[in-house]
């Protein structure tokens, strides 16, 4: 577990058991939401309402370069460190990502590079079981774009293939340099 999974649950236990020893109605308590639940519940909920306006009112290349961009500005936010000390080298770069957790596939074959994840790496959504808007995993695109962008120098061309939150059993994406 690491530090931010460990102070998340911390914190949550820790509001969830101010309430269960309440004293009275400590039973009723029992199964009322914990303070972290029902944020994470206000978040589920906006994220796909959020979604649903998005997809009706903003043209598809629209929403789809604004998920885009905030894949992109969430990779500057943290991963893009592992793509830097990556130097240029894309294999070295293909070979950190399988190393994290739910990469079930990624190799090189040429210019393409092929990148599935058994499970969701985004973490606003990861434990989320329900459908999600397509658009959403664009977000995911933006991702990979800024990470091998980076490394290579060149832009690089991402296909959503499949995603776990439209029903997929991996999330799947084919990556093309263009060097």
């Amino acid at each position: 577990m690491n530090r931010k999974q460990f102070l998340g649950t911390f914190l949550c236990a820790g509001a969830g058991a101010g309430r269960l020893q309440a004293g009275d109605g400590a039973e009723e308590a029992a199964t009322a939401l914990t303070p972290c639940e029902e944020k994470a519940d206000f978040a589920l909920g906006w994220i796909t309402r959020f979604l649903e306006s998005l997809d009706a009112e903003v043209p598809p290349p629209n929403r789809i370069a604004l998920m885009e961009a905030r894949g992109r500005s969430c990779a500057r936010g943290g991963a893009i460190a592992a793509a830097k000390r990556c130097e240029g080298d894309v294999d070295k770069l293909v070979s950190t990502i399988a190393g994290w957790s739910g990469a079930s596939e990624m190799r090189r074959e040429g210019n393409r590079i092929r990148v599935a994840f058994t499970r969701c790496a985004c973490p606003m959504v990861a434990e989320v079981t329900a459908p999600l808007s397509p658009t959403y995993c664009h977000c995911s695109v933006g991702w990979i774009k800024e990470m091998f962008e980076t490394v290579s120098g060149s832009p690089v061309a991402v296909e959503v293939l499949e995603t776990i939150k439209h029903g997929g059993t991996a999330c799947r994406f084919d990556v093309r340099l263009e060097a």
